[in-house]
């Protein structure tokens, strides 16, 4: 296979806008094809005039132009968010875009663009297919009872392919019945120029996009994307994923992949073909300046902001992460998204619902139902919020509960795999056991009460144990006041004459995630704190770690640390009394530690191969001190390690630091060993107790359950 082209440029764009080609000026380019390739516009419209102007420049010199954009052209400002993306598809037919890679932030409007139902009311946008393929004038009911109705004007398609060769869409239907597809994607375009040159284009971002596709859209395609059986002279790759540190230009062959750069505001270059003898010429930087813009698409700018100003559809903050809004997650785990919504909540409730009691502690919760869709980094709008929380029609309240209730409610909220009623959390800490069964009870709606408590602990309430008798404040939407999902618990308190007090339809809980991004969070941006889940809520996913054995706990703190201590064997096992080898030692050990960058790059021993999963430990193992191996040429990383070189191991981790006890109860455990110190320690700070009063074990295999105990107790 020839050797790939990576033709790389980062772009720096200052504040001033516009496209001066770097030889335009003055060469004339008669015979030759200019491949121009933007990229990571994310919503930024403004350049739209700039790559008007660059194109039409080339083609004024005599160009053959081709124009193609490899991704992540739609979601990013509020002026595209404002209008779900119609204005970038009409700005980019008015340039004359020829195809456009899908990246991820054209994810961010899969649900937006669908229409939801919200309040009874149903509010219909144009979908990507209806975007790219154009569509008849569609009228829909815009109530329940379907005696008020609204217009879809009708829309040309797109002057564009989309380019997406590895997802294939699924099928929804309307309340009408009538079926539609949320997008439309080719898996690749073929174009000849008139002067005889070809190519063909694929989107190059294969299964990247897994973490940011909405669940219920999309599906992984099970067959080969279509091939062509078509001989091209250029075969391109358009990609919005960085694989290198640093900006390349190289040719190597017929071959190109196109990577626009990250973190920057935008990329354009130009590729130079000679037509006669079809070959590669090399590129051109295109530079940005405020002077040389396209005043038609100026003009058309104007009119899109304008819009967007007139419906006050302004970017009120922004987020530097992504907020979870997968289906998948959101239902069965803890969130970003989730913590933020329930943080929000638990500020707002306190200041703005009159009558709550506040020397009770106070626990604000959402269902995983309601986590939507993702917000995306960049400009975060009212829209944004709709679309990742549209199901939030009544308000919020505050209603008193005793932990007992707060306890059944965490269990009913988790008995089902995607069960909509996860419940996420504010001011709590809580586990979930699924080794554990869930005890289905009384049928309620397309679920089960509890009948007993089996799944659930709580480890936590405002930061004190669970009082099963006493009284707390549950904030939540009134949604699941009124017993929604799984919230029956809830509804039973409240019928039962609970103390309970709410918001009517007033601020819901979209409006209160703005409120609390606006006036609690910094420069009111979404930003580091929120960049992972925050550890309040631990899920046991292995059948054979069950509650009450001495690895439970270690074994949940490592799988939930970043990066991993280590993951289970599979899904659903982690092996707890199996045996562990060196290699995965020192891997667990180095985890823990955070994965420092060893600084040796040579390694001594010949039964360690580059690539290994264990290399970089074991480089840093050797690097620090914590092991030099079986002898001066092999470390051994197969053989299994007993609860002796374990424990030497994480002492030498920590510094080798000299234990202040004296005194061995071991009978196995003789002076003069070398894992005699480390094992005093370990002794002295509660990293293990021995395997009974007088017999450490030093000889014995350590198993992954023991392993990870050590850690726990000498790292949590």
């Amino acid at each position: 296979m020839k050797k790939l082209i990576s033709l790389l440029l980062i772009l720096a764009l200052l504040a001033s806008l516009g496209v001066v080609p770097a030889s335009a000026e003055d060469d004339s380019y008669a015979g030759k094809t200019v491949l121009i390739a933007t990229g990571n516009f994310r919503g930024q419209i403004d350049y739209y005039a700039c790559v008007k102007y660059i194109k039409d420049s080339y083609q004024a010199k005599g160009a053959e132009v081709i124009l193609v954009d490899a991704g992540n052209y739609l979601q990013g400002s509020a002026w595209s968010d404002a209008c779900m993306g119609e204005a970038i598809y009409d700005l980019m037919n008015a340039v004359g875009y020829q195809a456009a890679a899908m990246g991820r932030a054209e994810f961010s409007y899969t649900a937006a663009t669908t229409g939801y139902v919200y309040h009874g009311n149903y509010t219909r946008y144009y979908t990507q297919a209806m975007l790219q393929n154009g569509t008849e004038e569609i009228t829909y009911a815009v109530n329940s009872s379907g005696s008020q109705t609204a217009t879809l004007p009708a829309r040309a398609g797109a002057g564009f392919t989309a380019l997406c060769s590895h997802l294939t869409v699924l099928p929804h239907t309307n309340p009408d019945g009538s079926i539609w597809y949320p997008y439309s994607f080719a898996d690749y375009w073929e174009y000849t120029t008139p002067s005889g040159l070809s190519f063909r284009f694929r989107d190059g971002d294969q299964n990247r996009f897994a973490d940011q596709v909405q669940d219920g859209f999309l599906a992984w395609k099970a067959e080969e994307p279509t091939q062509s059986p078509n001989q091209v002279d250029y075969e391109v790759e358009l990609m919005t994923e960085l694989d290198t540190p640093a900006p390349k230009a190289e040719n190597y062959g017929k071959q190109m992949i196109i990577r626009p750069a990250q973190n920057i505001d935008t990329l354009a270059l130009a590729f130079v073909f000679d037509n006669a003898s079809k070959q590669f010429l090399g590129t051109e930087n295109l530079r940005f300046t405020a002077e040389e813009q396209d005043e038609t698409i100026v003009n058309q700018i104007a009119n899109v902001k304008a819009n967007v100003l007139n419906s006050g559809e302004l970017a009120f903050g922004k987020s530097e992460v992504l907020l979870e809004g997968r289906d998948s997650v959101s239902r069965n785990a803890e969130t970003n998204l989730g913590d933020l919504v329930t943080d929000a909540l638990a500020w707002y409730a306190p200041r703005y619902v009159d009558g709550m009691d506040l020397s009770l502690p106070t626990v604000a919760i959402i269902n995983g139902g309601n986590l939507d869709d993702f917000l995306y980094p960049g400009a975060l709008t009212a829209r944004n919020l709709l679309r990742a929380l549209p199901f939030s029609p009544m308000g919020i309240g505050v209603i008193q509960i005793t932990g007992s209730q707060l306890l059944e409610m965490l269990e009913a909220g988790c008995q089902t795999e995607n069960c909509p009623g996860f419940v996420h959390v504010s001011g709590m800490r809580y586990t979930v056991d699924l080794s554990q069964p869930y005890d289905a009870g009384e049928a309620y709606g397309s679920f089960y009460k509890a009948a007993s408590i089996h799944r659930v602990s709580i480890d936590e309430v405002d930061g004190a144990p669970l009082d099963p008798d006493a009284v707390y404040n549950v904030i939540a939407d009134n949604y699941l006041m009124s017993g929604k999902d799984t919230y029956y618990t809830l509804k039973e308190a409240r019928d039962a004459g609970a103390f309970y007090i709410n918001n009517g339809s007033g601020a819901k809980v979209r409006d209160i995630v703005k409120l609390y991004i606006e006036n609690v969070l910094t420069d009111k941006t979404v930003g580091a704190e929120y960049a992972k889940p925050q550890g309040r809520i631990r899920v046991n996913r292995f059948v054979d770690v069950e509650r009450g054995k001495f690895y439970f706990e270690p074994i949940l703190w490592a799988v939930s640390q970043d990066p991993p201590v280590t993951s289970g064997k599979d899904a659903t096992h982690f092996g707890p009394k199996d045996t562990c080898t060196r290699g995965q030692v020192v891997t667990f050990l180095w985890n823990a530690m955070g994965q420092p960058k060893p600084t040796i790059t040579d390694c001594p021993f010949v039964d360690v191969k580059e690539g290994k999963y264990y290399y970089e430990a074991m480089l840093w193992a050797l690097e620090n001190g914590v092991t030099s191996g079986k002898d001066d040429a092999h470390f051994a990383p197969n053989e299994t390690c007993t609860r002796g070189q374990v424990v030497t191991f994480l002492w030498n981790a920590m510094g080798k630091p000299e234990p202040t006890l004296t005194d061995c109860p071991f009978v196995d455990v003789k002076p003069g060993k070398y894992y005699y110190n480390a094992m005093l320690w370990a002794l002295e700070t509660g990293v293990t107790s021995g395997l009974d009063d007088t017999h450490f074990g030093p000889n014995e295999t350590c198993t992954r359950g023991q392993v990870v105990t050590f850690l726990y107790n000498a790292l949590s």
